[in-house]
């Protein structure tokens, strides 16, 4: 088991076993222990529920406006027996999120069905509802509709400016490189090199099942001495060296491998090591 951290706030965290990769270190203990011992303080636990909370309302309930509606349906439908049951389903529900470590949105996925439910069984009670003969309650949830429509719609734009951002970002990169690399002929393995200061979020290492069929290995540089039985190992493939510095940013040159390394590789590999050198200062812009 790589993560010593433990799922729930009340269990103890494991002895932290050793890494061969420094990476791991950086994630597990540096991260992601920070995080485990923070939620024990009751600051820190407040701040993360809060987090929660709000990366739930945004990722599942277009923001804060079906919000309102859920908090008023126990005053709208006091005598409602369904709503009462639906209610306290989901103030179980969510009671049981909060002793979690972990934060993610698809944790709370289960319990999109019932804040939907909620939202609608409200928007009906209070479509009929009027004051001094005026139907006050129709005129509140035709705005409310409009207001979520308003907010999906400038959601969605934000959507995709992401997505066209997001095209000279790492994993659209990583991708790329996956599939140009072969294009230059014959097998690939690219050694991954972390320099301090790097984002831990950003990781390139990972392969496809069958690692020793597969035409790009990706795999963390571990220095000299170590990388001598890897690369004895996959001694059929051409080496690169791809850096990984802070943020997002990286480079690709050609390694020590059996084909050629630095000027002397092939010019498929100079050109693309130009192309992705560019594509990395399109990604710093």
């Amino acid at each position: 088991m790589y993560n010593p951290v433990p799922l729930f706030i009340w269990h103890n965290a494991q002895p932290v076993p050793p890494y061969n990769n420094a990476q791991f270190q950086a994630v597990y203990v540096t991260t992601d222990m920070a995080i485990f011992d923070s939620v024990h303080s009751f600051s820190g636990f407040l701040r993360l529920t809060w987090i929660r909370a709000g990366s739930y309302m945004n990722a599942f309930l277009l923001g804060l406006v079906p919000l309102l509606v859920i908090v008023l349906v126990p005053l709208a439908c006091k005598g409602a027996r369904l709503i009462r049951l639906i209610t306290w389903t989901l103030v179980a529900f969510c009671a049981g999120q909060l002793p979690e470590v972990w934060t993610g949105t698809r944790y709370f996925a289960p319990g999109v069905g019932l804040c939907l439910l909620l939202a609608v069984l409200a928007m009906r009670y209070w479509r009929v509802w009027r004051w001094r003969g005026m139907r006050v309650g129709l005129l509140l949830m035709r705005v409310l509709v409009v207001v979520m429509l308003l907010y999906f719609v400038n959601s969605f734009g934000f959507v995709v400016q992401d997505l066209r951002a997001s095209a000279a970002d790492w994993q659209y990169q990583r991708a790329r490189l996956n599939q140009t690399l072969p294009q230059a002929g014959g097998r690939h393995l690219v050694l991954v090199r972390y320099v301090p200061g790097y984002d831990v979020g950003v990781e390139w290492v990972y392969n496809a099942a069958d690692i020793d069929e597969s035409a790009v290995v990706w795999a963390r540089d571990l220095g000299e001495a170590r990388n001598k039985e890897l690369l004895e190992y996959f001694h059929d493939r051409r080496v690169w060296l791809l850096t990984v510095g802070p943020g997002h940013d990286w480079s690709l040159a050609a390694g020590d491998g059996q084909e050629g390394t630095g000027s002397s590789a092939t010019q498929t590999g100079v050109e693309l090591g130009r192309l992705t050198g560019s594509s990395a200062q399109n990604s710093r812009d």
